[in-house]
């Protein structure tokens, strides 16, 4: 009988594999001009309105001089607007512009059709179970 700490190994062992198959197809579907940082970074100044590059530093566990130098990079490809707040003009917003949402819907719907190729002999039923199951996973306080 196999033990339950035999299957999380297992568990483990499959996921690194998945982490790193679905990595390394993940940097084949990106444009050569962007890397998978740059992408994970405009994603988040996307997703959290009123970015700036101390909340960068904060989520990648960085300095603020090293989120900094990200953040120039995404400015100096044009794919990124500053925004001086009207209240307090020390305090910088990041905001893509409409070539940097371009280039994130471009890529965000290459990675769509590649997860659904992955998923294409997975029913609905298993995808609602492995949905459930990553949420417990998630769910669960350690």
């Amino acid at each position: 009988m196999v033990s339950n700490k035999d299957k999380v190994l297992e568990l483990d062992s499959v996921m690194q594999k998945i982490v790193k198959e679905f990595g390394c197809q993940f940097n084949s579907i990106l444009p050569d001009n962007i890397t998978p940082t740059q992408f994970f970074l405009l994603k988040l100044i996307y997703d959290n309105k009123d970015c700036k590059a101390a909340d960068i530093a904060h989520f990648f566990g960085i300095s603020p001089a090293a989120a900094t130098n990200m953040v120039e990079r995404l400015y100096r490809n044009n794919w990124i607007e500053r925004i001086r707040s009207e209240e307090d003009r020390r305090v910088v917003c990041l905001k893509l512009n409409e070539k940097g949402e371009k280039l994130l819907k471009q890529i965000e719907e290459r990675k769509f059709q590649m997860q659904l190729e992955r998923f294409t002999n997975i029913t609905d039923e298993e995808l609602d179970a492995l949905i459930a199951i990553f949420n417990k996973v998630l769910d669960t306080k350690i």
